[in-house]
């Protein structure tokens, strides 16, 4: 039987859960939508045409559809926790370098498209297992009354308020 202070602790540790998933989800948003934002920029400063950029696009959504099935099978395999934190770093790390694909980074030594294209691909290489990794997350950590709550995009505080009933 739980006290009061198990039960307490249990709230904070599936607080801190959900806004790890939360954050997650917001770093995602930002890889899928960020290189669509600067496209347009992008094409004009380097002088690519809209076949060149479409490429670049379909990089990042091409592997993160590809990750979205072996990624649950890493999760079920090494654990949500470990594949997240890989994630993670690996999407951050390629985010950050896709400041690099233009001239004089990475486009100077492999032409701009290739450069955008591997940064973009790997990037959705990373991101992609993050769904399937936090809906093993959510089956590890949130009482089976509440997760369809927690993955069907409820906001944080909506349920913070019926958990603590």
């Amino acid at each position: 039987m739980l006290t009061a202070t198990d039960s307490r602790k249990a709230f904070r540790v599936q607080t801190y859960v959900v806004t790890q998933m939360v954050a997650f989800s917001v770093m995602s948003y930002f890889d899928r939508t960020i290189m669509s934002i600067a496209g347009p920029v992008i094409m004009h400063d380097l002088s690519l045409s809209a076949t060149s950029m479409g490429a670049v696009y379909t990089a990042f959504l091409m592997s993160y559809a590809v990750m979205n099935l072996p990624g649950g099978h890493l999760a079920d395999r090494f654990g949500p926790r470990l594949v997240l934190t890989v994630m993670g770093l690996g999407a951050a790390l390629f985010t950050g370098l896709t400041a690099l694909g233009g001239n004089p980074g990475l486009g100077a030594y492999l032409c701009v498209v290739p450069s955008f294209f591997l940064v973009r691909l790997a990037m959705g290489f990373f991101t992609g297992p993050l769904y399937p990794s936090c809906a093993k997350t959510n089956a590890n950590w949130i009482q089976e009354g509440q997760r369809a709550r927690v993955w069907g995009g409820a906001t944080l505080v909506e349920w913070l308020h019926t958990s603590r009933r």
